[in-house]
């Protein structure tokens, strides 16, 4: 005795299993395509952010900031607060003292009329 049952199935089905399977395929080839875009455009922009960073750096375009006290010890205490007064180089309020841009610090000293500046540690 033979149990299996043989459904008859109509051609219109068939279209529809076929184009179903065809819709997922696609689905998950957009999907895979999106994730790929995706991964792509995070390279792009870690690429273009690291290149930014390293022509900042290579450029000094954003110096490192420095505290009165380090501006003191290079340049001595009564240059800087010479050039303070003078408003040749200004404290930028950031942090709890503040911190002079270092660039600015040494075109100004540069340009000072003396020829070398010893740190406090030699001068004594």
């Amino acid at each position: 005795m033979n149990l299996s049952i043989s459904v008859p199935i109509s051609s219109s089905w068939y279209v529809i299993i076929h184009t179903l399977m065809i819709f997922s395929c696609d689905l998950l080839n957009t999907f895979m395509m999106v994730k790929t875009l995706s991964k792509l455009s995070n390279l792009i922009k870690e690429s273009a952010l690291k290149g930014v960073h390293d022509v900042i750096d290579d450029e000094h375009l954003f110096a490192d900031p420095l505290s009165k006290n380090d501006a003191y010890k290079m340049y001595g205490r009564s240059n800087v607060d010479r050039w303070l007064k003078e408003k040749l180089i200004c404290v930028l309020p950031l942090g709890s003292k503040g911190i002079i841009d270092r660039d600015k610090l040494e075109q100004v000293a540069s340009r000072s009329n003396r020829f070398s500046y010893l740190i406090s540690a030699e001068r004594k």
